[in-house]
């Protein structure tokens, strides 16, 4: 099942969150181009984004009491 969440919105944010915990496969595109996949089977988490982008989700994501583990990669 596939579902599009536009994440700079507030309400469908809120509700890829409540929904995050009961996924096992979430991938993000953008113009018909992946920028992130994360599943529950043991792989990594690889996204793509800008100074500013990577602090906006660092702040959503401790709003909602989950810490991020970014890495940066030159």
């Amino acid at each position: 099942m596939g579902i599009e969440v536009d994440v700079r919105d507030d309400a469908q944010f809120d509700l890829l969150m409540a929904l995050a915990p009961y996924s096992i496969h979430v991938e993000a595109w953008s113009r018909g181009v992946a920028v992130y996949s994360a599943s529950d089977t043991g792989t990594g988490l690889c996204a793509t984004v800008t100074a500013s982008q990577e602090a906006e989700l660092t702040t959503r994501l401790d709003a909602h009491g989950m810490g991020s583990p970014l890495r940066t990669r030159n």
